[in-house]
């Protein structure tokens, strides 16, 4: 079996893919077999109810040309945008149920780009494994603590991080500083922060699979200060829109020195990135 994740992304920017077609897999438990098809179909935001309810069509007979059948009741569709006109989407007759949020990869998308869900899962979560951990070792020194939190309990908190950041003043949660200096570990936000950086240096070198560029605006003037890949700071009305990696980090990554930017451009090494982003913080820290 299979199931479909729709999101509906009308209304909400100008550029962003509009509508997108997921599919997520379920074993077939019967055959001992494990079918993973994902298909993504993307829209500009003037595209209309017709053309994403095509695509759906389109599925649907690839489904039963290929005899892969389709998990109907776990098939949803999230409408995102303030002025969605949250049309019905349909899979052979049969309506989709519409959801206020989807996990979409282990990241919560909720229809009004809140992510507060998803870091009340997220912490949830690292909570139910640090009791685990207490049950499983008891007291424990330091050095020890440090490192089953860095296993066990920091890439939960850490995962898909630049996606998504905390808005709200309840989404950020209390640091404890004598454990973290205890313990000899960076608060969560300096380590979202040095995230969100290496993020950028990959995007704006080309270093993922697939081409981000286009996500930063480059400042073209030459007459600035400093390094030579300053960003030019978008306008936005919306608080989801702010706390976007490209606004988010602009400050951040404007103020780096040339240094930790320009040196290993020419390799474009993101170790050597980070080593000397590294030495930069702590000279500024001392």
């Amino acid at each position: 079996m299979a199931d479909f994740f729709v999101v509906d992304m009308q209304y909400v920017m100008d550029y962003c893919v509009t509508c997108e077609v997921v599919t997520a897999s379920e074993p077939d438990v019967k055959n001992k077999a494990l079918y993973t098809p994902e298909i993504r179909t993307t829209r500009r935001r003037t595209c209309r109810r017709s053309v994403l309810q095509g695509d759906l069509d389109a599925v649907w007979k690839w489904s039963i040309t290929w005899q892969l059948p389709l998990n109907l009741d776990k098939c949803t569709v999230l409408h995102m945008g303030k002025h969605n006109p949250n049309h019905s989407y349909y899979l052979s007759h049969h309506a989709i149920k519409s959801v206020a949020s989807q996990s979409d990869l282990g990241v919560i998308v909720t229809e009004d780009l809140s992510w507060s869900e998803h870091i009340a899962a997220a912490s949830n979560k690292a909570k139910r494994m640090s009791l685990l951990l207490q049950k499983t070792f008891g007291r424990c020194d330091p050095h020890t603590c440090s490192v089953l939190y860095t296993t066990y309990i920091r890439p939960i908190l850490e995962y898909a991080d630049p996606v998504w950041a905390p808005v709200l003043a309840r989404d950020e949660k209390a640091h404890f500083k004598e454990r973290l200096s205890l313990m000899h570990l960076t608060p969560f936000a300096n380590r979202r922060l040095r995230g969100d950086l290496i993020t950028t240096y990959r995007a704006l070198h080309g270093l993922f699979n697939v081409d981000v560029s286009h996500l930063f605006c480059l400042n073209a003037d030459t007459r600035l200060r400093g390094h030579n890949f300053k960003l030019t700071k978008e306008r936005f009305r919306s608080t989801s829109r702010e706390f976007f990696l490209p606004n988010r980090v602009f400050n951040s990554w404007n103020g780096l020195p040339t240094a930790a930017v320009n040196a290993c451009s020419s390799a474009c090494s993101v170790n050597g990135f980070k080593s000397a982003m590294d030495r930069w913080f702590a000279s500024v820290s001392s």
